[in-house]
Parts: structure tokens; C-alpha cells; sequence
């Protein structure tokens, strides 16, 4: 299973509401969804797929996080494909706070390259 519904609202209810910049990304991921309504082509439904079944581990260390302290939650390969995700979903935004917040989430993914789980944790 590419995308875990469960750990998605895990991740959501127990990590990003904990925190002020988690709850923006909460209310982030709702405003795109709407701006993205009827805009994703399967090519990129498929990616995004594809990169949540990567992406799980990252959400079940953050939910359980003991153990999983000194790891790397980010590397560069990880990164790399968010980010080449993030363009493409940029591609399809029209409106000026939407094109904002996927600056901002790029900027957030790159400031993340390379940092643990604990100083991840730290930043929330």
C-alpha cells in the first residue's frame, strides 16, 4: 500500500497539530487541495504515490520517534524527489498564496536536508 490513510492522520494529529508550523502545513495541505482540485494528471497522482510509499517511514519515525533520534530523515535523494514533486505541483498552481506556499514548503524541505529526527523535532 503506497499511501497509509491511518499514519497520514497519525502524522497529522500527533505531530504537525502539536506544533504552530505543523498546523500551517495542515491548513497549507487543505488550501492546495482545493487550488488542485481537478488539475492532477495521473502521470503525477502516480508520483505522488509513489513518493508517499517512501515517505511512510519518515511519518511512522516522527509518530513513534523513539530509536529513530539520530536518523536522517531527509537525505538527498528523498529531498530531491520532493522537491522535483513540488515543481511540478507549482506547475499547476494558478494563484499567487498557492505558488507562496509551495516556496515556502521548498524552502522548509531544504532547510531539512540533512538534519535528524531530534533536530527536526526541535524545529516543530
Amino acid at each position: 500500500m503506497f499511501i497509509n490513510m491511518d499514519l497520514m492522520y497519525d502524522f497529522r494529529d500527533n505531530v504537525l497539530y502539536n506544533s504552530e508550523i505543523g498546523e500551517t502545513y495542515v491548513d497549507n495541505y487543505y488550501y492546495l487541495s482545493e487550488e488542485f482540485e481537478g488539475k492532477i494528471t495521473l502521470s503525477l497522482a502516480i508520483q505522488s504515490a509513489l513518493f508517499f510509499r517512501d515517505f511512510n517511514s519518515v511519518m511512522e519515525a516522527f509518530v513513534n520517534p523513539a530509536g529513530h533520534e539520530s536518523e536522517i530523515m531527509f537525505n538527498a535523494v528523498l529531498t530531491n524527489i520532493l522537491l522535483d514533486l513540488l515543481d511540478q505541483y507549482d506547475a499547476i498552481t494558478t494563484s499567487k498564496e498557492g505558488k507562496d506556499i509551495i516556496s515556502s514548503i521548498k524552502a522548509d524541505i531544504n532547510n531539512f536536508k540533512g538534519k535528524t529526527l531530534q533536530e527536526l523535532l526541535a524545529l516543530l
